[in-house]
């Protein structure tokens, strides 16, 4: 194989190993409520129907 072709796998290989590092850092971090998930998880008030 030339070095050429070496390069662009090495290449290839590192784009997928991060997206995959990156998906499973996602994936597995705490979950950070965003202000859509307070609104929708929150009793009704002043006796306001879902």
């Amino acid at each position: 194989m030339r070095l050429d072709g070496i390069l662009f796998m090495l290449l290839s290989w590192a784009v997928i190993l991060g997206l995959f590092g990156y998906s499973m850092f996602r994936t597995l971090s705490p979950k950070h409520r965003t202000e859509l998930d307070k609104q929708t998880t929150q009793p009704p008030q002043n006796g306001e129907t879902p």
